[in-house]
């Protein structure tokens, strides 16, 4: 972990170095160009997000410290890094012509988001995209062209500093066995989650405290003006304003203050002062505004929807905060100051506009400072979050899951291999993960020697179980091992892949044989029934599960060849039977049901069997009435 630490710093100061470099050489050579990207592909396709982001956004901070705007350019060289990652993992740097074809991508992604950037900190009002898309496209291909040479030209062993062992490698590509989400995936959503909800947070937390200060600052700084302009006005001859207007030479005067007020103070978008009448608003002053000439003294105006709220204070007199109205002048902040006379009546009030669009446009580039520096930072701690999450949880569990699905047990071999296997990960995080190893180690071991005892024991028990499910007298299997293949046939009824049918045989005349000549002789007649049935069901399971009863289960091609088999079966026990020239414990004969199991009746093995079992039995009842006859 610590080597990992020092080659990932060497490779970030190496890439803040190149892009500096590159930069001075564009200035040095006075090419319009920045070249200060290089650096940032180079560390992003040699070491991964993690190097890359850091370079990017380093550079940007160093840069940042002569120039505050570049700052704001961060996300942009995080962007650059990104794309290399996903590029490099893809080989595209192996071949030159492959290379070339990531230039449009990176010209696309920059162009934008320089424009985009530009436009938010209003350093570029008329956004001209074909002028980015021409300068990013000499820049980038420059810089691919550049990071393509550096990178055939680093030695194998520089790469193997950062890239993960072949083992790690094939890890990383592993299929998963069956899960619908990986580990990875899950922390990696957790952690890009919570990182964008911080990120969200504060952003917001930071624009609703920037717009609520701006907003109360132009107020106080408005009712530091308005209380200008009252001083400037005498209360006792507002009248005198109202009747003479131009007229009078105080009135001129005061318009000149006025309009030095907004002259002086270009953030002020409408600047007059009203008296609030009952019937409507007098005009006392009104300065002229481009393209809007003020409305002369004395002027009545109704009272628009904007007046609804605070009309009842404005007609009593009284003291009126800010308020924010849309109208036909515009998205307003306007801020009310009356003006009293001695006797302390308010004669008019003192009022100025600010245009919301203006402190939208602060708001604006605020955000956008924010964001595009904020972002940087959010993609730095969701690398550094990622790449933790990868060295200290998901690569561990991943080799551990990939021992542990690669282990062999064929031989004791193969199985002292699965532990060294285990032991060669010596995995050291110090946390519960490294404890989780230990028990796996452990429960590794263990299992493996349980195993070799296991196998052991398999080979007596398969022994023991062979003879326990075969027939003593006539090799084939018991009414036991039906037993287990009737289990396993409803288990694949259930499944849905059942495809069998059952043969059920009785055979005829064992008790007279028995009788007559011995059960020496009845135990050759059933020997010599139960080869007949062997050889003509080659291909399937026969069972005895009777003295004289046998069941043939077919399945795959003797099921596909059932009607000319049980023919085949059935005539050659016709004609033994019909050897009268043969030992009586010799003409073998049986009577044969058969039934196929439908998957659209939805039956059980036990109803299959009755079928056959009801056809074996009416075969056997028209066989004694033939013979009688």
């Amino acid at each position: 972990m610590k080597h990992d630490i020092l080659n990932t710093t060497v490779l970030c100061i190496v890439g803040i170095l190149i892009n500096f470099a590159g930069n001075l050489l564009a200035s040095a050579l006075g090419i319009p160009l920045f070249l200060d990207a290089i650096g940032t592909m180079l560390a992003a396709a040699v070491g991964g997000y993690l190097p890359g982001t850091i370079v990017g956004l380093g550079t940007n901070l160093i840069t940042g410290i002569l120039d505050v705007t570049q700052l704001s350019y961060g996300f942009l060289n995080i962007m650059i890094a990104i794309l290399t990652v996903f590029f490099a993992d893809r080989n595209c740097f192996e071949k030159f012509w492959k290379a070339l074809l990531t230039v449009p991508a990176y010209v696309a992604v920059c162009a934008v988001v320089s424009a985009v950037v530009a436009w938010l900190l209003e350093e570029d009002a008329a956004v001209d995209i074909f002028s980015h898309l021409l300068s990013e496209t000499e820049d980038k291909g420059i810089s691919v062209l550049i990071t393509f040479c550096i990178l055939k030209l680093l030695p194998p062993r520089i790469h193997a500093l950062f890239c993960p062992p072949q083992e790690v490698a094939v890890i990383s590509q592993e299929k998963p066995f069956s899960r619908l989400q990986s580990l990875r995936t899950r922390l990696i959503l957790m952690l890009g989650t919570g990182t964008l909800l911080i990120a969200g947070t504060v952003t917001g937390v930071s624009f609703y405290q920037f717009r609520e200060t701006t907003i109360s600052e132009h107020a106080r700084f408005a009712e530091c003006l308005t209380d200008l302009m009252a001083a400037e006005m005498d209360a006792e001859k507002i009248d005198e304003y109202i009747e003479l207007g131009t007229e009078s030479e105080e009135y001129r005067e005061i318009k000149k203050s006025f309009s030095l007020f907004m002259s002086s103070y270009p953030d002020v978008k409408f600047l007059y002062v009203y008296r609030m009448l009952e019937d409507g608003i007098q005009v006392v002053f009104d300065m002229d505004v481009p393209e809007i000439p003020g409305d002369l003294p004395g002027t009545l105006l109704s009272y628009d929807e904007s007046f609804r709220s605070i009309l009842p204070d404005l007609l009593a007199g009284k003291e009126v905060t800010h308020t924010i109205s849309s109208d036909e002048y515009g998205y307003m902040l306007t801020i009310y100051k009356p003006v009293y006379n001695q006797a302390g009546k308010c004669q008019c009030y003192a009022c100025i506009d600010f245009s919301m669009n203006i402190l939208a446009m602060y708001n604006r580039t605020f955000i956008a400072r924010v964001v595009t520096m904020f972002l940087g930072f959010v993609f730095l701690i969701f690398a550094v979050g990622l790449r933790i999450l990868e060295t200290k949880i998901i690569l561990p569990v991943n080799h551990m899951a990939y021992c542990a699905g690669t282990f062999a047990y064929d031989s004791e071999e193969e199985r002292a291999q699965n532990v060294e296997r285990i032991r060669r990960l010596n995995i050291h995080t110090g946390d519960e993960i490294e404890n989780l190893y230990r028990a796996f180690l452990k429960t590794t071991e263990d299992s493996m020697q349980y195993v070799d005892s296991l196998r052991k024991a398999e080979i007596q028990v398969s022994q023991i179980s062979e003879t326990a499910y075969r027939d003593a007298l006539t090799g084939v299997k018991n009414k036991g091992a039906y037993n287990n293949m009737r289990t396993t046939l409803q288990q694949e009824i259930e499944r849905g892949f059942a495809e069998f049918a059952i043969v059920m045989a009785d055979l005829n005349h064992l008790k007279q044989v028995n009788d007559e000549f011995g059960h020496k002789k009845g135990d050759i007649y059933i020997t010599g029934a139960c080869h007949m049935i062997c050889t003509v069901y080659q291909h399937s399971p026969v069972y005895r599960v009777g003295g004289d009863e046998f069941i043939i289960v077919l399945t795959g091609q003797d099921y596909r060849d059932r009607r000319k088999l049980f023919a085949e079966i059935t005539q050659k026990f016709a004609e033994t039977d019909s050897n009268v020239s043969a030992e009586p414990w010799e003409r073998f004969s049986a009577a044969f049901g058969m039934a196929e199991y439908s998957s659209i009746s939805n039956e059980t093995v036990e109803q299959v069997f009755n079928r056959a079992d009801k056809q074996m039995y009416d075969n056997k009842i028209r066989m004694k009435k033939n013979r009688t006859v």
